[in-house]
């Protein structure tokens, strides 16, 4: 759809012309794409209320929705891939959707918009820093991000 891709790549722009460079992860990029696209909305979307990832229809989600993005064999390795690259950028799955529904939530509470999904780094980039941090502290590593329980947050 042409309108979502222009979305998409206003979105990239602004990231550019904040950062002074195009948003370094591509994945992150498709994510925000995707969950942007309002064709999408019965199957993904972002609660920004509760900051959290929400795939309401996992099903059409590897049917319709990652073969416009991603190339895989299989629906099964599709959302799989999906999943384990939410993981690899901080989104855990909360374990607290119904079978087929997965709900994520990043570990960093401050992630709270769509719009933040582009300032999100690798998980390896962030134990990296982490472990940069605590050998500047003498080795005490600094506590890691707490996943907040919807409960919790304001």
């Amino acid at each position: 759809d042409a309108d979502a891709a222009a979305v998409a790549s206003s979105r990239v722009a602004a990231h550019a012309a904040v950062y002074n460079q195009p948003p370094k992860y591509p994945f992150l990029v498709k994510l925000q794409e995707i969950v942007l696209d309002e064709r999408n909305r019965g199957i993904i979307r972002w609660d920004a209320a509760e900051r959290e990832l929400r795939v309401v229809d996992k099903a059409r989600l590897e049917v319709d929705v990652m073969p416009r993005y991603f190339t895989a064999q299989g629906a099964r390795s599709r959302f799989s891939s999906f999943s384990r690259q939410l993981n690899n950028y901080g989104f855990e799955n909360t374990l607290r959707g119904p079978k087929g529904q997965p709900v994520y939530r990043h570990i960093d509470p401050t992630v709270a918009t769509v719009d933040d999904f582009l300032r999100v780094k690798k998980i390896s980039c962030i134990r990296q820093a982490r472990a940069r941090a605590a050998e500047m502290l003498g080795g005490k590593a600094p506590a890691p991000f707490a996943v907040l329980d919807h409960h919790q947050h304001s």
